[in-house]
């Protein structure tokens, strides 16, 4: 710092009476020395700050320090440098931590005991954030809002201004003094004013003299022009009466064209009447026809899924079909070797039948001859023999009788196994029946689908053709649109002429007719017969 330039505090608040109380309180005073100089900048988040005094209290002193008030109630959210709730503050702080290098201080200004409680269990670094960074401090001042303070001095500390005090007299003082000054001034005036009057009155009267009887030649001559004038506003009035006949004239005639024009204007709009029901029925057949279509691609839609289930119906039954097949023939086969096996078994039954009445007569015979031979021991062992042979063929013959039966009921077996299959043949019949009767329905079908197609194609060409009408029926409607707004503008244009003639034929009073008046007369009378040649076209016309 150089010699003997003064220290510069740089104080900044949002409240204008704890600049001045911060500026005067003791805490102030303690810190910074007495050859301090201290600048006041107030602002809020409403108004902006004026940086470009705040760049020069810089400017000024390299080494200038920065205090920043932070108010704090006991209802306050402590969101100082939060950029959404405080985007002045931060501006500032962040201009001042950028141009200052650090040598920033902030004050926390509690206002009451509940916000001094609050203060001391607040977490600095959480609220500061950032600007804690370097040689920041924070520190705490109470500050009494209440405090009363003159207010001459805020705004003279706020506004950068000296305070000059003002001189204040007494009422009694200034009403005396200025009463004196005033009778005098008055009564000079006055005199002045008479002395003027006096000097200026008779060449006043001259002059007004003059210019009365200048005025009285004048109006000599106006009323010479004005009788000429009348007598050629009555040689004109005469020709505008009989101008005003051929117009009330053209006007009866153009009544009458009117009416006839009202008359195919009703026309007209009892055939937009027709065309708007017809329209109207037109979008209600369309409507009707449309939710037909829709309910016919409905049951087109029913139909291809029950076609689909029957054609994958049809797929199974003629795999089942086809297994059922393989299985008759299958079984044809096993009952065309049964059969061959019974025939089988009954010639040997037929045989072993035989064998039995041989094997019967024998033994009745080796029976005789047991009787005869029994008082013979001789060929008792050949009997024996025989006897054990015979036994032997009789337990052959029970062995062989075993088979059969088991023979027997295997075949048993088989025909109890082959008649559901018969039955189920039988069902596939049924089933092969009803999908013939399916595939007569689908042909039904088919051919009602092809009678509702032409259908369909019927009410395409009447929703074209209607369509067609529908459009041809707003080409007139355009038609006749156009054409009544042209008649309105000619009744428009033809009653804007007659009033522009009723103003124009109307006769002025004696004394009031000038040139002007004449010649707006004969443009008027011009157009008059304008548009009585423009009523003549429109004639020749056919509107």
């Amino acid at each position: 710092m150089e010699r003997g330039q003064k220290k510069r505090v740089i104080i900044f608040s949002t409240h204008r009476s704890a600049l001045v109380q911060y500026k005067e309180s003791k805490k102030f005073l303690l810190t910074e020395p007495a050859d301090t100089q201290v600048e006041l900048f107030h602002f809020s988040e409403h108004e902006c700050l004026d940086m470009r005094k705040l760049d020069e209290a810089i400017n000024e002193n390299e080494n200038a320090r920065a205090s920043v008030l932070l108010l704090a109630t006991s209802q306050s959210s402590y969101l100082w440098f939060d950029p959404e709730h405080s985007p002045r503050n931060v501006e500032l702080c962040t201009t001042l931590q950028r141009r200052l290098s650090g040598r920033i201080r902030f004050i926390v200004c509690p206002t009451t005991q509940s916000a001094r409680g609050i203060c001391k269990e607040l977490n600095k670094a959480k609220i500061f954030g950032n600007f804690l960074s370097g040689p920041v401090e924070v520190e705490e001042w109470e500050f009494d809002p209440n405090l009363s303070l003159n207010q001459a001095c805020v705004k003279s500390l706020i506004s950068d201004a000296p305070h000059q005090p003002a001189i204040v007299r007494t009422g009694r003082q200034s009403c005396s003094c200025d009463s004196r000054c005033l009778g005098g001034i008055v009564t000079r005036m006055l005199m002045v004013l008479v002395c003027a009057l006096i000097c200026y009155m008779p060449f006043h009267i001259y002059h007004i003299y003059q210019t009365l009887a200048e005025k009285r030649r004048s109006l000599d001559r106006e009323k010479k022009v004005i009788f000429g004038q009348r007598k050629a506003n009555d040689d004109k009035s005469e020709r505008l009466r009989k101008e005003n006949e051929m117009l009330r004239q053209a006007n009866q005639a153009l009544a009458k064209k009117n009416q006839t024009l009202a008359e195919r204007q009703r026309i007209l709009d009892r055939e937009n009447k027709a065309t708007a029901f017809q329209r109207k029925a037109n979008d209600d057949k369309s409507e009707k026809l449309r939710k037909e279509t829709d309910m016919l691609s409905k049951e087109k839609q029913a139909l291809a899924k029950k076609n689909q289930t029957l054609a994958e119906r049809q797929r199974t039954l003629d795999k089942k079909n086809n297994a059922i097949a393989s299985q008759q023939k299958e079984n044809e086969d096993e009952r065309a070797r049964l059969r061959e096996e019974k025939d089988m078994l009954s010639k040997e039954k037929q045989k072993l039948a035989q064998e039995n009445q041989t094997l019967a007569q024998r033994t009745k015979s080796l029976d005789r001859d047991n009787k005869t031979i029994a008082p013979q021991q001789k060929g008792s062992e050949r009997l024996r023999e025989e006897t054990d042979m015979l036994s032997k063929e009789k337990q052959k013959l029970a062995q062989e009788n075993q088979t059969l039966a088991q023979m027997r009921k295997s075949l048993d077996r088989d025909n109890k196994t082959i008649a559901p299959q018969q039955k189920g043949s039988e069902r596939l019949r049924k089933e092969t029946d009803m999908l013939s009767k399916e595939k007569i329905e689908k042909q039904k079908l088919a051919q009602e689908n092809q009678a509702l197609a032409e259908m369909q194609r019927s009410l395409d060409r009447e929703n074209t053709a209607i369509a067609i009408q529908r459009k041809a029926n707003e080409d007139e409607n355009e038609k006749l649109r156009k054409e009544k707004s042209q008649l309105k503008a000619f009744r428009k244009e033809k009653e804007m002429q007659k009033r522009s003639a009723k103003q124009n034929h109307t006769i002025p009073p004696k004394g009031a007719v000038n040139d002007e008046s004449n010649q707006a007369l004969g443009q008027d009378n011009t157009l008059d017969l304008e548009t009585l040649q423009e009523n003549k076209q429109m004639d020749a016309y056919g509107l």
